[in-house]
């Protein structure tokens, strides 16, 4: 999942990132950080609500089978993240 304004330039390289790997079983969340999108996301998949942009960052948070690796705002540790099995 992601979490920061969409059009926001370091929130536009992570999804690029994202979408630049291969991952067939992932799903990639946008969370905007206000708004009716963000609370109809919320109504949608409520745990998103905890999960905020850190220190007003795009930030990352990388989930798999129900456990989420600490966020990062860090693109390159965002790739780690998403390369690693």
């Amino acid at each position: 999942m992601l979490a920061g304004e969409p059009a926001d330039a370091e929130m536009q390289q992570m999804m690029r990132l994202a979408r630049t790997r291969f991952l067939p079983r992932a799903v990639l969340v946008i969370r905007p950080t206000g708004g009716p999108a963000a609370r109809q996301l919320e109504t949608l998949v409520p745990f998103v609500a905890a999960q905020q942009p850190l220190e007003g960052r795009a930030t990352a948070y990388v989930c798999e089978q129900r456990v989420c690796q600490l966020p990062t705002t860090e693109p390159a540790k965002f790739v780690t993240l998403l390369d690693s099995p």
